[in-house]
């Protein structure tokens, strides 16, 4: 992955669109709905990453966006990334947020009184991962490179990119069309 947004940690972005707008023709401007993040937190165990989602448009908020992008990141994170924990901090008054990584097995791990802010983690078991992998989530009409972004590398399709499992590189932004 790289450090795409000049922070220290490197990241992976997917911006998602709403399917039934893409359909339609929409541009991809009029379909964006938010994005999903994975953020290495430690580079010296890659295998550990922060996941942030956000709904932008409160019209798309409450029909399943968020739910579908974090389980298609997990996916992507723990098949092509060889991740196995995974991490998300959330405001302690964002109920809907904690409730919908809570449907992922995320536990409670601390809480920051300066943030106000809970952190979950999902440590993944070797049965949860081989559930996430054979359950097939993410298929290749739901991944598109986003062509807005320069120097993409590669065109992620649902394939692992050459390399990535000996050094992880998403690179730039890609969509998830949901």
């Amino acid at each position: 992955m790289e450090d795409i947004q000049g922070t220290a940690e490197p990241e992976c972005t997917f911006i998602i669109l709403d399917a039934a707008k893409w359909d339609q023709g929409c541009p991809e401007e009029a379909c964006m709905v938010g994005d999903v993040n994975l953020f290495i937190v430690d580079p010296k165990n890659p295998s550990l990453a922060e996941i942030e989602i956000m709904i932008a448009e409160p019209e798309s908020r409450g029909r399943g966006f968020g739910e579908e992008s974090v389980r298609l990141m997990l996916f992507y994170g723990v098949s092509f990334l060889g991740m196995s924990t995974f991490q998300a901090k959330i405001g302690h008054e964002n109920i809907q947020s904690i409730r919908l990584f809570e449907k992922f097995n995320f536990q409670e791990v601390s809480f920051s009184s300066v943030f106000q802010e809970l952190t979950l983690q999902w440590k993944v078991t070797e049965e949860e991962g081989q559930l996430l992998l054979n359950t097939g989530v993410m298929k290749p009409s739901q991944c598109h490179p986003y062509e807005h972004a320069p120097d993409l590398a590669h065109s992620l399709m649902c394939q692992p990119p050459t390399g990535i499992a000996e050094a992880p590189d998403c690179k730039l932004l890609h969509v998830l069309v949901i």
